[in-house]
C-alpha cells in the first residue's frame, strides 16, 4: 500500500458564505462514513462495480446511450475509488466545501462524477415513467 503525500492544503475560497478548500483526506469507510470490515468494503465494491458495468452493456444493447453514458460515468467513477482503495488503503478525498465558516463535506471528483451520472439516470426513469403514464391515460 502506498502512502498518500502529504498536503496541508490550499484556500481557492473563503468568505463568510461560502469556502472552498483543497485538501487531502484518506476515507476508510464506505459512502456516509459508515465503518464496515476492509473485506466487506472491498467486496461490495467490486460486486456494485460489476453490477453496473452489466446495467451499462444492457443499456448500450438496447441502445439508450444516455443511459449507457450516464452508468458510464458510475462506473469510472467507481472503478477510480476501487483504484483508490486498493493502493492508498481508502479513497482520497480532496475537495472541501463549507458554507458560514462551517466545513460540512470532503469528496473527490468521482463522488462528483457519480452523483451526476445518478441524476441523469433518475431523471430519464422519471421521465419515462410519466411518458408511459401519460400513453396509458390516453389509451383509456
Amino acid at each position: 500500500m502506498t502512502q498518500v503525500p502529504s498536503f496541508d492544503g490550499i484556500f481557492v475560497s473563503d468568505n463568510f458564505l461560502f469556502s472552498l478548500k483543497i485538501v487531502k483526506s484518506l476515507n476508510t469507510e464506505l459512502a456516509l462514513s459508515i465503518p464496515m470490515p476492509t473485506l466487506i468494503i472491498y467486496i461490495t465494491t467490486i460486486v456494485i462495480t460489476i453490477f453496473i458495468a452489466w446495467l451499462t452493456y444492457l443499456k448500450i444493447v438496447q441502445n439508450k446511450l444516455i443511459y449507457a453514458a450516464a452508468l458510464s460515468t458510475i462506473l469510472v467513477s467507481a472503478i477510480s475509488n476501487l483504484f483508490d482503495r486498493i493502493y492508498y488503503g481508502g479513497v482520497v478525498d480532496f475537495v472541501s466545501l463549507g458554507f458560514f465558516h462551517y466545513s460540512w463535506s470532503i469528496f473527490n471528483l468521482a463522488d462528483v462524477f457519480i452523483i451526476v451520472g445518478l441524476l441523469i439516470v433518475l431523471y430519464k426513469e422519471l421521465k419515462s415513467t410519466r411518458l408511459r403514464q401519460s400513453y396509458e391515460g390516453q389509451e383509456s
